[in-house]
């Protein structure tokens, strides 16, 4: 965890040793990259401007409201071209806040219910007639627990979900993404993370298809996670520093 008065600098220095680190421990043919996704929920605009500084440039926001107001003042403030900045939306996605997301976020990463499927293809259509199909990029979150506090499809229901996101003319499936339990060892997340793995492989075969990403890792476990292939790890306090609450 983060040190109290420590910079963003150093935070992401530490954090790019451990990632090279856990890279070295993969099997030498997975080559795939580790994108470091800043979890800037609950965190100022100044905060992601220091993170800019040191060429952070993909952010992760959990509430709609709070993600696009920080966009907005950001199209300003920013000291590199904004369409450098990729937005991803990682928290759980009500259908009456679809119509705000769609097309303002690079990837979102929660799909989870067949119903949310159905309303982002309605709100896309009717946002735009000429959209072009294949417009929006998603990932299925898995909840691997089975607990009912956490959000994600069960992999029981994952390939009919996958099958109605691929079939979808407006969304395109980049792969899977999960939230382990809480554990006291970033090592107990390991069965987690290998088993949203083979689910992946599982979906790629199932479909003919190639799924580029793995979102999972948080500040207390990234490290195992990439040793298990993931090709998204979201940071928060460990890069960030603690959240400061909801800047709305």
């Amino acid at each position: 965890m983060s040190r109290a008065g420590e910079s963003i600098a150093s935070r992401w220095q530490s954090v790019q040793r451990e990632i090279e680190i856990a890279l070295s421990r993969r099997p030498k043919n997975w080559n795939h990259p580790v994108k470091v996704l800043a979890v800037s929920k609950g965190q100022p605009v100044e905060t992601i401007l220091e993170a800019v500084a040191q060429g952070l440039l993909c952010f992760g926001e959990n509430y709609v409201q709070e993600a696009l107001a920080k966009q907005e003042r950001l199209l300003h403030e920013v000291p590199v071209d904004v369409t450098q900045l990729e937005w991803h939306f990682i928290g759980h996605l009500q259908r009456n806040k679809v119509s705000r997301v769609i097309q303002r976020f690079h990837l979102i990463q929660s799909i989870d219910r067949p119903s949310l499927v159905v309303e982002l293809e309605r709100q896309m259509a009717k946002a735009n007639l000429n959209l072009s199909p294949k417009s929006q990029r998603v990932l299925i979150e898995v909840n691997l627990s089975g607990e009912p506090s956490k959000a994600g499809v069960s992999p029981q229901d994952l390939e009919s979900l996958a099958q109605q996101v691929k079939d979808s003319p407006y969304l395109i499936l980049d792969g899977l993404m999960t939230m382990p339990p809480h554990q006291d060892s970033a090592e107990n997340s390991r069965p987690y993370f290998k088993r949203l793995a083979e689910l992946k492989s599982l979906l790629e075969v199932k479909f003919h298809c190639s799924l580029p990403h793995l979102s999972m890792g948080t500040s207390q476990d990234y490290a195992v996670a990439i040793e298990e292939g993931a090709s998204i790890v979201r940071l928060g306090s460990i890069l960030l520093g603690e959240r400061q609450g909801r800047q709305v």
